[in-house]
């Protein structure tokens, strides 16, 4: 998943927050979509691993992305 820094965000979900998490734990996105595909962008921090937290009424899904 290596990318330059813009991210899909593909879900069955209408309805749901996304949080992105620098690997120290620092948050550094916070946003609240509607609809099941959306754009993250992390082109602005430096070049590295973070984490995506997906939240929905009913469940939280946790992913890596690297950013190159």
């Amino acid at each position: 998943n290596p990318s330059d820094g813009i991210y899909t965000v593909d879900t069955k979900f209408n309805d749901f927050n996304i949080e992105v998490y620098s690997l120290l734990g620092k948050k550094i996105i916070s946003k609240r979509k509607n609809g099941s595909s959306n754009i993250i962008d992390i082109r602005n921090y430096k070049k590295g691993s973070y984490l995506v937290k997906i939240m929905t009424k009913n469940k939280v899904i946790v992913k890596k992305i690297i950013y190159q």
